[in-house]
């Protein structure tokens, strides 16, 4: 079997297993590329989403302070009363079996 194997099969074999090797190395950098691609794009979303968070956080708390609520209910065209008046309900039955 050694005597077979001459210098001949050796070189192909070795530029077999290179070719392979370079294939196998090209794959896995392109991959490599991608992902670190996708991950680039999700920490900008991140960053703008936690920028956004700020921002309605922000929002938020000036939208329930006492003087924006009453500012909001006058432009709505609500009105104060001055006089509340109830009526009374004589009847309070609702269901009769």
């Amino acid at each position: 079997m050694i005597k077979n194997f001459s210098i001949k099969t050796a070189k192909t074999l070795i530029s077999v297993v290179f070719v392979a090797s370079l294939g196998f190395y090209i794959f896995q950098e392109t991959s490599f590329t991608v992902k670190s691609y996708y991950l680039s794009n999700y920490q900008e979303k991140i960053a703008v989403l936690k920028n956004d968070l700020t921002g309605l956080e922000t929002n938020y708390s000036e939208t329930l302070k006492l003087d924006n609520i009453e500012e909001k209910a006058t432009e709505l065209g609500f009105e104060k009363t001055e006089k509340v008046k109830y009526i009374k309900a004589y009847n309070t039955v609702v269901k009769r079996d």
